[in-house]
């Protein structure tokens, strides 16, 4: 009998495998589903968890600006239910993006830059929420609207001045929500992600703008009030029919003594009157000097040329130095479409020759009307010193619905049509803080979004400006293709409603027939302010190709001008035609000169990178046109130079 072996006793599975070996091949299939799947769940939480935060984000924006509303008007009924809410959702969209797994997966390529800008915003909004909103919200309950409008000639400090530790504390919070906005990075999310960050940014920034202007005005008035001894404020009223960056050229300056509260008007003081300076009362930048001409600074009605109001304001106060020997305190600038929102609280005021001047024509009748009437430009200074005048007597008298009043003056700031300058360096800071527009008119750009500024400033010495219409138009767009420049168009278009050839409009309104072929042609130079780095590399006029003046002021912006012929009943189009530096924002903040009426802009838009035969080349290979711009325009001087 054959014996077998134990090796010959042991069956075996197909393929060699003895039976009861261990194959480690569905164990790895296990490993591998396992893994998967936990990825799957993270995915998942993360996924559902974002969509909740966005949610609770995006839920809150119309309710922000309901509170936003609110406080521009001046209101704070349902106030504390409005912020309860906003807080509510902000804690749980900032701890939803905040725990460990969130935070841990932001490391993963692709998928971390979302989450991490998703996340900034989030704390962004919750540091508005826990830090701005509680001492805001503890304001509303105490306040009393009634105290804080003028009253027998008078401004009752104590209860502003009761704002000050509030509101200095919501003002240091929402300016660092705007730095925490600053410094997300938006490169690398998906369009879904990066739109609702943006939207977000977009809502703290104008929350910081709101109370850090609410907060400047509250800090300095009691002060420019005469809170600690009298003190001298030149109240500019700029005059948007002849256009200046800041709105117009300043058509009277009215001197405010101030003392414990107590405002007297002093003297008014127009640009005749003022008269020509032998030479620029502060020294010139070379900057402003190309910009503006050398006779900045020589003419009142120049000051106001300059998007930085700061600097109008020192120019301001050095010529009522020189010309009337006094020290001025601050400069303060409204304009006749602010008086016309003071007129809705006040009412309808009658003026001496049985003019009523109220919300609905004062405008008009400043801007355009007084110059039909009265064909003497004394005359003209003298009703508007007596309108002036009446609307001064009717704010300091006040006997309306406190809330009107104050919402009046907050459309003022939020519409940028009031800024303030202090000479007291302190108060300056306050008035200059991140997010006021108060001190300046000049666009911010950061990671989020990039700024452009659009200022017009008349040539044709005159109040033509009436009949102008501007509008803007401006988008941009990444080119990959063009080495990842990104790539801008700002197309401003001004259309002129004046009468062919002027008929029926004084000679005082359409100005001096020089340079122009038809009566009635306006002559503006339109300033383009951006980051410096960006180029301008073509600029069509009417679809012309026209040479522009380029000027760098070593401020981090760089700047460039070219003036324009708007003909009556014709409408001129500039193109601006912009490279910006690599990874700039495709995104667009504007801002830009008020006007008399209506400036509409769209922002953003379908935009398509150049083709190749549509861009000049440069000196660089022709790899990327990026040059300085060609023939510099002429200044102001020659326009100045006759008012």
């Amino acid at each position: 009998m054959t014996m077998r072996t134990a090796e010959q006793g042991v069956p075996r599975r197909a393929g060699g495998a003895r039976h009861g070996a261990h194959d480690p091949r569905p164990v790895w299939r296990w490993v591998v589903l396992g893994v998967v799947a936990l990825l799957l769940a993270v995915a998942l939480w993360i996924v559902v968890r974002g969509l909740i935060a966005r949610d609770q984000l995006l839920g809150a924006m119309p309710l922000v600006a309901q509170l936003k509303a609110q406080i521009v008007e001046g209101g704070t009924d349902g106030f504390d239910p409005l912020a309860d809410e906003i807080a509510v959702r902000a804690d749980t969209a900032a701890a939803l993006t905040s725990d460990p797994l969130w935070r841990a997966v932001e490391i993963v390529p692709g998928i971390g830059p979302n989450l991490v800008a998703f996340r900034e915003a989030a704390g962004a909004v919750q540091t508005i929420t826990r830090d701005a909103l509680p001492p805001l919200v503890a304001l509303s309950g105490e306040l009393d609207l009634a105290k804080f409008v003028p009253q027998g000639g008078a401004i009752d400090i104590a209860p502003i001045q009761a704002l000050q530790p509030a509101l200095a504390e919501a003002g240091a919070a929402v300016t660092r929500a705007a730095e925490q906005v600053a410094a997300i990075d938006p490169s690398g999310t998906i369009p879904q992600i990066g739109g609702a960050v943006e939207q977000l940014a977009d809502v703290v920034r104008e929350a910081a703008g709101l109370v850090a202007g609410a907060n400047g005005l509250v800090q300095v008035l009691p002060g420019m009030l005469g809170a600690d001894g009298p003190r001298t404020t030149v109240l500019l009223v700029q005059n948007n029919a002849e256009l200046r960056a800041t709105g117009g050229i300043p058509g009277a300056a009215i001197e405010l003594r101030t003392d414990q509260g107590r405002v007297e008007f002093g003297a008014q003081v127009s640009g005749a009157v003022m008269g020509q300076f032998e030479a620029a009362v502060l020294p010139l930048t070379d900057a402003e000097g190309q910009l503006y001409g050398s006779e900045f600074g020589v003419f009142l009605q120049n000051a106001t040329v300059t998007p930085d109001f700061a600097r109008s304001g020192q120019i301001v106060q050095a010529m009522w130095q020189q010309r009337f020997g006094i020290a001025v305190d601050a400069v303060v600038s409204i304009d006749p479409v602010v008086l016309s929102y003071l007129l809705e609280a006040t009412g309808p005021l009658a003026l001496l020759d049985g003019t009523v001047l109220d919300a609905s024509n004062a405008t008009q009748l400043l801007l355009n009307e007084v110059y039909f009437r009265y064909e003497d430009p004394v005359e003209q200074d003298a009703f508007f010193g007596v309108a002036a005048q009446r609307v001064f007597d009717a704010v300091m008298h006040y006997s309306g619905d406190p809330k009107a009043f104050i919402g009046a003056i907050g459309r003022g700031v939020a519409d940028h049509r009031i800024y303030a300058w202090s000479a007291h360096p302190e108060e300056q800071a306050v008035i200059a803080s991140p997010g006021s527009s108060l001190a300046s008119l000049l666009p911010t750009s950061d990671a989020m979004a990039t700024g452009f500024g659009v200022y017009l400033a008349d040539l044709t010495m005159s109040k033509i400006d009436w009949y102008l219409q501007p509008s803007l138009e401006v988008a941009g767009v990444g080119c990959p293709e063009w080495g990842g420049h990104p790539y801008y168009e700002v197309r401003l278009r001004i259309e002129s409603t004046m009468p062919p050839g002027g008929e029926g409009v004084p000679d005082y309104v359409v100005g001096p027939d020089t340079s122009r072929d038809v009566r009635g042609t306006a002559l503006t130079r339109a300033f383009l302010v951006m980051p410096a780095g960006f180029k301008v590399f073509q600029t069509l006029v009417d679809e012309t190709n026209t040479g522009i003046q380029v000027v760098d002021p070593g401020d981090g912006t760089i700047r460039y001008a070219v003036n324009l012929e708007q003909a009556p009943g014709a409408t001129t189009e500039v193109l601006f035609r912009v490279w910006g530096d690599v990874g700039a924002p495709t995104k667009v903040r504007l801002v830009h000169t008020p006007t008399a009426g209506e400036f509409p802009t769209a922002i953003g838009g379908m935009l398509a990178c150049p083709a190749e035969d549509s861009v000049p080349t440069g000196d660089d290979g022709g790899v990327i046109a990026l040059g300085t711009a060609a023939a510099a325009a002429p200044g102001l001087d020659s326009a100045l130079a006759a008012e």
